[in-house]
């Protein structure tokens, strides 16, 4: 869902209140945190032959919603950068050929 936010810091101010929140609650445990999304790929080209690869005997609107998220999604970086503006010490990695994971623990402050 993270591509589809007009500003990805939506997603992850809202995490930083849940930690917030978790603080005044009687167990302070640390949150589990997994967030995953598309990544952007390399080129438009790269993005049509993901789609090819694998919604190909989906309707053609389908194909296009799912190009069009492909090229709306975030790199791997654009996600670091994210994480860094919002003081959030997830892990970020690559898993298949098109998605990202964001996980960890947020600790109540």
């Amino acid at each position: 869902m993270l591509h589809h936010l007009p500003d990805p810091q939506v997603l992850w101010r809202t995490l930083q209140g849940l930690a917030s929140r978790a603080a005044t609650a009687p167990a302070t445990t640390p949150i589990a945190v997994y967030v995953a999304d598309l990544l952007r790929p390399d080129s438009p080209a790269q993005a049509q032959a993901i789609v090819q690869a694998v919604a190909s005997q989906e309707p053609p609107v389908l194909q296009r919603d799912f190009y069009q998220s492909l090229c709306a999604a975030f790199t791997l970086e654009e996600i670091q950068q994210q994480l860094s503006q919002a003081q959030l010490n997830l892990q970020v990695s690559r898993f298949g050929d098109r998605h990202f994971l964001a996980s960890g623990f947020l600790s109540p402050p």
